[in-house]
């Protein structure tokens, strides 16, 4: 190998250059940092981020503050977050290349017969099956809608009617199983739970105060037509681009119903991260269904925390289970049954070196007692 002035090169020339290849390999693979420093062109000529790192930073700010005063459960969810944003979680398929385990599939899945799936991050907080977990995942969407439909009404003032889909159907009430009412339509619909139910409709010819009608109104000219169709979702960063795409898919029949109908049907997709990540088009969207100011500030921060909770509650519903079921059987080393996705083996070490303090001068006060009486310490005689 030779250096740029043609000579051989010698042992420290060879070293940096190979660590200027690796540094750049990893840059290029890195997936995460290529999505998060993803532009996209604006009005005017210039470059826009698509996201909005102020807001999807905002809990790793918060928790600097917060760790000093003595919250542990913040710091280790700041570290977990740290470690799926980095990719360095140790997940299934983590365990699997370092040689700690022979499978790097879904344990979760595998139990339950769902399929062979690996287990990465992007699997564990929003793609496994798994009762539990995906117990999780829906109450953190439903906590997005919920947190949306509170602010939107706050925003409106009561000046629209606001429909949200959230919980279990069969637990709705009947204004609120359909958020596509029979209002919107001529014809009497049929199967109603075959339509798609938005998880947000905003109707703008109704204000919220006023019972909306069972059956469609014939339009007068001058009445307002619009209508918001909003879809709220978390997936990872990589796939936030497509999950916007399937949507619009979804609902592009929907949509073309309605205008048929006399509507001026708009679909907003709010895409949101897995790891707290909000876009930048989010203020645009929440914008224009009528969130503003402070309130809009507001909304942005909480759906950044409702993920962060959320993530920290499907690594610890992982770890639960796999401990359980005997997570950790095939390791390779005793050392490694200590380890686990939010505690580090330096944390037992030291965990088990503060009990081996204790331990040992518990011993040597006995002794002591002993030289300096004579006399064994017992257990008082009644």
């Amino acid at each position: 190998m030779r250096n740029e002035e043609g000579k051989e090169a010698n042992a420290k020339e060879v070293t940096e250059c190979i660590e200027q290849v690796e540094l750049a390999e990893a840059l290029r693979e890195d997936d995460y940092l290529r999505h998060w420093n993803a532009v996209d062109e604006s009005e005017d000529g210039g470059e826009e981020p698509k996201i909005n790192k102020e807001v999807s930073l905002g809990y790793i700010r918060m928790a600097k503050h917060r760790k000093s005063a003595g919250q542990e459960h913040v710091y280790k969810t700041l570290r977990r977050v740290r470690q799926c944003k980095a990719g360095t979680l140790l997940t299934g398929k983590r365990r699997y290349e370092y040689d700690m385990q022979d499978t790097p599939y879904c344990r979760l899945c595998l139990s339950k017969g769902s399929g062979y799936f690996v287990s990465d991050i992007t699997h564990t907080l929003g793609g496994c099956p798994y009762r539990e977990l995906r117990k999780i995942h829906c109450q953190r969407h439903d906590e997005a809608v919920e947190a949306i439909y509170k602010a939107v009404r706050t925003g409106y003032k009561g000046s629209a009617t606001v429909i949200r889909d959230t919980g279990k159907y069969e637990e709705m009430d009947e204004n609120r199983k359909h958020t596509l009412p029979q209002y919107l339509y001529r014809e009497p619909v049929g199967d109603r739970r075959s339509m798609k139910r938005p998880d947000l409709v905003v109707i703008l010819r109704v204000r919220g105060d006023k019972q909306l009608p069972p059956q469609y109104v014939p339009m007068r000219e001058r009445e307002d037509r619009r209508l918001y169709l909003l879809e709220v979702s978390y997936t990872a960063l990589g796939g936030m681009e497509r999950r916007e795409k399937e949507k619009r898919d979804k609902y592009e029949e929907t949509l073309g119903g309605l205008r048929m109908e006399g509507w001026e049907p708009e679909l907003l997709t709010l895409v949101l991260g897995t790891l707290g990540e909000v876009p930048t088009n989010a203020t645009e969207l929440l914008t224009k269904v009528g969130v503003k100011g402070e309130g809009l500030t507001r909304l942005l921060n909480d759906l950044h925390n409702i993920a962060i909770k959320r993530m920290s509650e499907c690594i610890e519903t992982d770890n639960t289970y796999n401990e359980r079921i005997g997570y950790y059987g095939d390791c390779t080393t005793p050392r490694e049954r200590s380890y686990d996705h939010g505690e580090e083996p330096n944390d037992r070490a030291r965990k088990r070196a503060k009990v081996g303090t204790a331990a040992r001068q518990t011993v040597t006060r006995r002794r002591r007692i002993q030289v300096t009486t004579g006399k064994k310490k017992g257990k008082r005689k009644k």
